[in-house]
């Protein structure tokens, strides 16, 4: 008996221990392991700097502030545009304020709220504020709680408040409100993924009256064996837009087989390029890259891109991919010799003989058979392949469409 309760004293002095002295350790790896997320994130996202301005590192428990400044022009004007700043007024930064909860079982975080003893590296809560330079900095209305995990990945919601906020405009009392707007991301050593909702979004201006919601956005990368896979999916509700007809948007497409290597060359080349940069000379630079890209071999798939408009339904799908090739002198032609594509488009009726009324084009398209009448819808069927294309099972070279 004896023995049995020194087998188990031994068993609990050893978790205590592990329990006490772990933290210490785990908070070296989490701040590393935090510190190359946060590299990759200013790599991703071009037009930003992030940068540490402090990390107090404890041994159950750390704190850091992170600044977030927009370097890119154009990024920058919208931002300001978004927060109506008069012209001498200095744009501000981004501060992200982290408190760190050390694992393996960080329970430290359940002194404050939002805590979980969700084992990991660490758990994290994050205030955001704007620093304008010359005065205290302004709290936002947004909170980031993340986990990282005991292989490197870090899984992170952000909730930024419903809320309102003035827009200059003509009209007193322009104004744009937002229902609860989540966030929720992942990045791993292999890739990543987000998914955006909001529930409404509303502004108005001299223009018109924007409604829109349910908005939901999604979005995931994965390498693997030096290929990257990509998929998007987006759903947008309108209520109601000035100029736009349609009352909801569904779009879900994938990208598959990207060779990593070429991809990220061409990344590089976009980040490079100065604003001041002649464009011929950048699309030329970009143009190398990205036949290489396709030189290399790739799948894109449109699964799905439906349009409900006031007429009927537009529904579009597609596949297209490109065959690897190692020709040195790989050009638009090789590009199109190497693509195989199968598209299909059907249309409401209603809505072609809509578009009819102000469109020449419909009406040619209607005229050649390139959209058929199929009973209540008009639909159109392309393929392509080794440089020739047919629509609607009329044969169409290639290269006298794509120039």
């Amino acid at each position: 008996m004896k023995k049995r309760f020194s087998l188990l004293g031994l068993a609990g002095i050893t978790i205590v221990t592990i329990v006490l002295l772990a933290p210490g350790l785990v908070g070296s790896f989490a701040e590393q392991a935090l510190s190359e997320h946060a590299e990759l994130a200013r790599r991703e996202t071009q037009g930003i700097t992030i940068r540490s301005e402090h990390h107090e590192r404890r041994w159950f428990q750390s704190r850091s502030r992170q600044r977030v400044e927009i370097i890119d022009p154009e990024l920058e004007a919208k931002f300001r545009e978004l927060l109506n700043l008069d012209a001498d007024a200095r744009t501000p930064d981004l501060l992200i304020d982290m408190r760190i909860d050390h694992g393996p079982i960080p329970f430290t975080s359940l002194a404050h709220e939002h805590g979980s003893l969700a084992p990991g590296l660490a758990r994290s809560v994050s205030r955001l504020s704007l620093d304008p330079g010359d005065a205290d900095s302004m709290p936002l209305p947004a909170l980031m709680t993340g986990a990282l995990g005991f292989g490197g990945t870090f899984a992170a919601v952000v909730r930024i408040e419903a809320g309102s906020t003035p827009v200059e405009g003509p009209i007193d009392g322009n104004a744009a409100s937002w229902s609860d707007i989540d966030l929720t991301f992942d990045i791993g050593s292999s890739g990543g993924g987000f998914e955006l909702s909001i529930d409404s979004l509303e502004a108005e201006d001299a223009g018109g009256r924007y409604a829109l919601g349910p908005i939901a956005i999604a979005g995931s990368a994965e390498a693997s064996g030096g290929r990257v896979d990509m998929r998007f999916r987006a759903n947008v509700h309108i209520d109601e837009a000035p100029g736009v007809d349609a009352s909801r948007i569904d779009i879900e497409a994938g990208l598959d087989g990207v060779d990593g290597a070429r991809l990220a060359r061409l990344r590089d080349v976009v980040e490079a390029m100065a604003p001041e940069a002649d464009d011929a000379v950048a699309m030329a630079a970009m143009e190398r890259e990205i036949l290489a890209v396709l030189a290399a071999g790739l799948e894109f798939r449109l699964d799905s891109l439906d349009i409900e408009v006031p007429q009927g339904r537009t529904e579009t799908r597609l596949s297209l991919t490109m065959a690897s090739s190692d020709a040195v002198d790989y050009d638009w032609s090789s590009a199109l010799e190497a693509m195989a594509c199968d598209a299909e488009l059907s249309v409401a009726e209603a809505a072609v003989e809509a578009a009819m009324q102000t469109n020449d084009s419909i009406v040619a398209a209607v005229g050649t058979g390139f959209l058929k009448k199929d009973g209540e819808i008009y639909r159109m069927r392309v393929k392509c392949s080794n440089g020739l294309m047919t629509v609607n099972g009329a044969p169409l070279p290639l290269q006298g469409v794509i120039p």
